[in-house]
């Protein structure tokens, strides 16, 4: 993180990388289950990634609230590819 602007810089960077992160898994799931999203609106709900609100909630420019935040992403992300792992559907 010390390669971001500071303050507030820091924290859209991050929420910006969090919520492309998770509509980019969001697709990655769709796909994987063969379904094809034409509204984005519904993209993240579809998924089944709506929960992943919670990795912005209270969301601050302090490093360690936004360390927390991308761990919290992370984990999420993981546990939703992970039945596509299971079947041999590579990662990453």
């Amino acid at each position: 993180m010390s390669a971001l602007a500071p303050g507030g810089t820091r924290k859209t960077v991050t929420a910006g990388a969090i919520a492309v992160a998770i509509a980019s898994t969001a697709h990655a799931v769709l796909a994987a289950r063969g379904e094809w999203i034409t509204n984005d609106k519904k993209l993240i709900d579809n998924a089944g990634l709506r929960h992943a609100d919670a990795a912005l909630e209270g969301l601050t420019a302090d490093p360690r609230c936004l360390g927390g935040a991308v761990d919290t992403a992370e984990r999420l992300i993981t546990k939703a590819v992970a039945p596509f792992a299971a079947q041999g559907i590579r990662q990453g």
